[in-house]
């Protein structure tokens, strides 16, 4: 009915709105921590843009085409005073860019450490954040349940952005002429490697976050 189309539209409103700044804090805490201990850039501008426009974007978009969530008339009503992002949405975000900011200056601070290769480094902490926010797309699109219960495939549109996204980044990593455009570098499947641990790593303390910000809901 009228109410549950408002609600679910309302809700997807405030999942866009949370995919698509969750990136733009994650990076300023990851630029913050460089400035704080001496440490080169870890990302350039053109790959900042490629994340925010390209690799959000897609998925972005798709997120606004997600069906509605069966919990939505769970929900009490909604003030009308309340903001588009209430209380619970933005610790979530607040959560959000504090696990993948902390993860990504971890990884460029260690890897700095160890490799010494700044253009190898970046383009390890520009394909994690770039993975992140595909990653993070699917984490919110059902924010009241685990990735692990939520139907992954029922938003076709959303799957198919998280491909060409993927599809993108590693065009971003191997074709040279968009190495020139983003000062990449190709980069080992060791290093894939550690991009996929990271990325679980997050995607464990992501859901424990979304638990803990909007709690367990009850079975439909």
């Amino acid at each position: 009915d009228a109410i549950e189309v408002g609600r679910t539209l309302f809700g997807t409103i405030r999942k866009i709105i949370v995919h698509l700044l969750a990136d733009d804090f994650s990076e300023l805490l990851l630029f913050l921590g460089a400035m704080a201990l001496y440490l080169p850039l870890p990302l350039l501008p053109a790959q900042i843009l490629w994340i925010n426009v390209i690799e959000d974007g897609f998925p972005g978009t798709a997120l606004a085409f997600e069906g509605k969530e069966h919990e939505v008339m769970h929900d009490p009503p909604r003030d009308p005073q309340e903001a588009i992002l209430n209380k619970p949405f933005r610790k979530f975000l607040g959560a959000v860019a504090i696990i993948t900011g902390i993860a990504a200056f971890g990884t460029f601070t260690l890897l700095w450490a160890k490799l010494g290769d700044l253009d190898r480094v970046r383009t390890i902490v520009f394909a994690l954040m770039a993975v992140d926010s595909l990653i993070f797309a699917f984490v919110v699109r059902a924010i009241r349940k685990p990735i692990v219960r939520a139907d992954i495939l029922s938003n076709k549109l959303l799957v198919a952005a998280g491909i060409f996204g993927i599809a993108l980044l590693l065009l971003a990593v191997y074709l040279p002429a968009l190495q020139q455009v983003l000062a990449t570098v190709p980069i080992s499947l060791f290093d894939w490697g550690v991009i996929l641990i990271v990325s679980l790593v997050e995607l464990a303390f992501l859901e424990i976050a979304k638990q803990r910000c909007f709690g367990r809901v009850r079975a439909a």
